[in-house]
């Protein structure tokens, strides 16, 4: 029997994010003496690179679920080989809710599945069609998730809430971060000018701009409180697709954005801070501000 462990990750969307970065961190720094690493995945941001030694599997599948049959085939290639262990690792809930299926009669892999969005974000739906599919995926996340070996979330909240659900275990383990590094950007980057303002009172918002974290939502909450309280900023840090869209809002309802990158800037009501590139992996999730 080979003394490795075989590692198989399922992330399908591997583009820049959160869930990405920070899979991508894992298997790169863990060491690889005793592991033999399989990455599965639909989509993959081309600027994201893995170590040479782990092997990236690139499926023909458009979708997640068409996928089932083609990565039981990746794995049926690792049966004839001994490992001392074999360990599935699920990184999205989207591939989450498959793993049962997939490991059907691989009786010898011990599944772990990291869950990172909390369960509200399937309460929120836009049309009838995205409605059915996140009732579907609770379905099965109910179904599903108890046959798991291993439960992750990354919050006490939400593996609290999710625990509840599923009605199983989930253990928290919060997104690695390295403090040193991270104490040493944050002096390089110090807007003087918003932290000398001690007489306003700032909300702050850190995340990707983009459609599923929904700032225009925040935007809009904060239209109202400004309306009736005029101390107050609203502070966005981050980058996306959705910059334009926010921008034009700004501007629509007066919000008098200023957009900056760390530098001064004049008094404003509305603020988008934009790291400048290039930015550690671990500040593209999480930027603070003394």
């Amino acid at each position: 029997m080979s003394n490795k462990t075989l590692i198989v990750c399922l992330h399908p969307y591997s583009n820049k994010g959160g869930a990405t970065n920070k899979i991508f961190q894992l298997l790169n720094k863990i060491d690889q003496k005793e592991l033999e690493i399989v990455y599965i995945y639909l989509k993959k941001n081309s600027k994201l690179k893995l170590n040479t030694n782990i092997k990236s599997i690139k499926l023909k599948s458009q979708r997640t679920l068409f996928s089932i049959f083609e990565i039981r085939k990746i794995l049926l290639t690792f049966e004839r080989r001994n490992f001392k262990k074999k360990i599935f690792i699920s990184n999205q809930n989207y591939s989450n809710i498959l793993v049962y299926f997939l490991l059907k009669n691989f009786e010898n892999y011990k599944s772990i599945l990291i869950e990172r969005n909390h369960l509200d974000e399937l309460y929120y739906y836009e049309t009838i069609k995205d409605f059915f599919k996140k009732f579907l995926i609770k379905i099965l996340m109910k179904l599903t998730y108890k046959y798991s070996h291993k439960l992750i979330g990354n919050s006490k909240k939400l593996s609290k809430d999710l625990s509840k659900f599923v009605k199983k275990k989930v253990d928290t383990i919060y997104s690695p971060t390295n403090f040193k590094q991270l104490i040493q950007i944050s002096k390089k980057y110090k807007p003087k000018n918003i932290l000398n303002k001690r007489s306003k009172i700032r909300l702050l918002s850190v995340s990707r701009f983009s459609k599923r974290k929904d700032l225009i939502t925040l935007l809009k909450a904060f239209k109202v409180i400004n309306e009736k309280y005029h101390n107050i900023e609203l502070i966005l840090i981050g980058y996306g697709s959705e910059l334009n869209k926010i921008r034009k809002y700004i501007e629509t309802h007066n919000l008098k954005s200023k957009e900056i990158r760390y530098a001064t800037s004049e008094t404003t009501r509305m603020t988008i801070i934009r790291p400048p590139p290039p930015l550690p992996s671990f500040l593209r999730d999480l930027v603070m501000l003394p």
